[in-house]
């Protein structure tokens, strides 16, 4: 099986018809896939909707997603996720938001699962940077927040994520030689690209989720005889790292208003 990898599409900056168009560049280009899977930042949340069904019928095959910060702005997580559940609706289940999935067999030997993951906060120097991202105003969750309070909460969501993909993945891990985990953001610091080289501790805080790095780790660590494969992005910057000899860390580049493939990965 082949399967196509995008990610931080960003889809809501394309005109008018350009999701459909963009699913049917991408089906043109690649007729021998049979699914295409995406590691967050499709769109906003207003028009999440409306861009992955779009894209979903252009591209006229199974496509296996789950959710990045920008696809919160203007919202919320409640609100992305009734989104994410009218998409599923709406494309008979062609969709499939993978937090909320059970495990996905992809062929004999390998399966897919995922989760959007958050950034917590925890690498870098989070207390001190000044970098500050536009989700602390566009997301309901953070807005407001002085900078005691921010970390508490990326925090939380981030270990909240870590948990709520670790069953997930240990079910994963007990079906399959090769398990392929779909997330936005970069599990490890190792993972962390921006320009061919590793973010500074400006961004760090903001760009990585060690609560999910760690919950890797340990999966990997019990399941010695699986192979794990993480897809991730959000950085916008292309990069591989091997973290344990039976796991590595894909990171997805990307362009705003440009969105390309990443890989087409045999599985």
């Amino acid at each position: 099986m082949r399967l196509v990898w995008i990610t931080d599409p960003h889809l809501n900056f394309l005109p008018h018809f350009g999701p459909t168009r963009f699913g049917e560049a991408v089906a043109a280009e690649h007729p021998e896939a049979e699914a295409v899977v995406i590691t967050g930042d499709i769109a906003e949340c207003p028009s999440l909707e409306r861009c992955l069904t779009e894209f979903t019928a252009g591209w006229g095959r199974r496509v296996y997603f789950v959710l990045g910060n920008h696809d919160l702005y203007r919202g919320s997580a409640e609100a992305a996720a009734r989104a994410c559940e009218a998409i599923e609706r709406n494309t008979r289940r062609r969709a499939t938001w993978l937090t909320r999935s059970p495990v996905v067999r992809l062929s004999k030997e390998t399966v897919l699962v995922g989760h959007d993951g958050w950034y917590d906060g925890r690498h870098g120097a989070p207390e001190t940077t000044g970098v500050e991202l536009a989700d602390f105003f566009a997301i309901d969750e953070l807005q407001g927040l002085g900078r005691a309070a921010l970390l508490e909460r990326v925090r939380s969501m981030g270990e909240r994520a870590a948990r709520e993909a670790e069953p997930g993945l240990r079910a994963a891990a007990a079906q399959a030689r090769q398990v392929t985990f779909a997330t936005h953001v970069p599990p490890f610091r190792e993972a962390c690209w921006h320009q061919g080289a590793i973010s500074d501790d400006e961004w760090l805080p903001w760009f990585t989720s060690k609560a999910m790095g760690e919950m890797l780790l340990a999966v990997s660590e019990a399941h010695p005889g699986t192979a794990f494969s993480v897809l991730c992005g959000h950085t916008h910057s292309e990069g591989h790292v091997r973290v344990r000899p039976n796991l590595e860390v894909w990171t997805g580049k990307a362009r705003y208003g440009a969105p390309d493939v990443c890989r087409v990965l045999s599985v």
